[in-house]
């Protein structure tokens, strides 16, 4: 089958997961108490996940700033390779059990089309890279002994820092690791008020994230009581162009507005 066929399923299915954030259970209390189990989930095929992406100049050099410092050589220096072209797939290796364990997005595809080893993965405005740290984390917290989370327990915001966190969790929630992304959006939205400073900053929050995407909530709703300050973020001027640019977020803006 061409890899083009896939992608209407494969965005389909995301989209359903993606509205299913808490699943029963918990996920990383699975893994944690299951250590022999979590290494065989390493073992048997790979899948391989045909990557492309839509970066802007805009997106792309924020999203560079963000890695440095956050990601290893390796890592960095593939980052900027994806950076120079927009217009070819990046291939991500990964074992297929690992992340059909994890990922009912991934899950449900290999379901729906046993064997299947190539996958294309749409990220939009979301550089590659992003993704293979996830994975990168995932692959050596099953084969640690105890269950590491992604989110350390004192995670930076230095700087750019703050961003790495919002870029990997864009990266989870296009993978369908929804139960790992849930722990990074209660992060996040902890923060969303030094993330939120500007019309640039809500650009490359609104450019990366899903318009359904549930931190889009709370970042409508942080918007509604900042605009009600003395001294509000945005301008008049910014909130026309967010409103040009996202209409479906100043919709839900206008919503609270009007509720409020």
């Amino acid at each position: 089958m061409e890899l083009n066929c896939m992608m209407t399923e494969i965005d389909a299915i995301e989209s359903e997961s993606t509205k299913n954030t808490h699943r029963s259970g918990n996920l990383t209390e699975v893994f944690d108490v299951s250590y022999m189990i979590r290494g065989k989930l390493l073992e048997g095929l790979s899948s391989v996940l045909l990557t492309s992406h839509t970066c802007t100049d805009f997106d792309i050099k924020h999203q560079l700033s963000t890695a440095k410092g956050m990601v290893n050589a390796d890592r960095m220096r593939q980052l900027l390779e994806q950076a120079e072209d927009s217009h070819r797939h990046f291939s991500i290796e990964f074992p297929t059990w690992a992340l059909t364990a994890a990922s009912p997005l991934f899950k449900q595809c290999h379901e729906a089309q046993p064997g299947l080893s190539a996958i294309p993965v749409k990220l939009g405005n979301l550089l590659p890279g992003y993704v293979m740290c996830v994975l990168d984390w995932y692959g050596h917290a099953l084969q640690n002994k105890h269950w590491n989370d992604f989110l350390p327990e004192s995670p930076s915001v230095d700087g750019h820092d703050k961003w790495y966190w919002v870029y990997c969790y864009a990266a989870m929630r296009v993978l369908g690791l929804n139960d790992f992304a849930a722990q990074l959006q209660m992060f996040i939205e902890s923060i969303i008020d030094d993330l939120a400073t500007n019309i640039s900053n809500y650009a490359h929050l609104l450019n990366t994230l899903r318009a359904d995407d549930p931190i889009m909530f709370q970042l409508a709703w942080y918007t509604v009581m900042n605009l009600q300050q003395p001294s509000p973020h945005l301008t008049q001027l910014d909130c026309e162009t967010l409103a040009e640019h996202f209409p479906q977020f100043a919709g839900l803006v206008n919503t609270i507005l009007q509720a409020h």
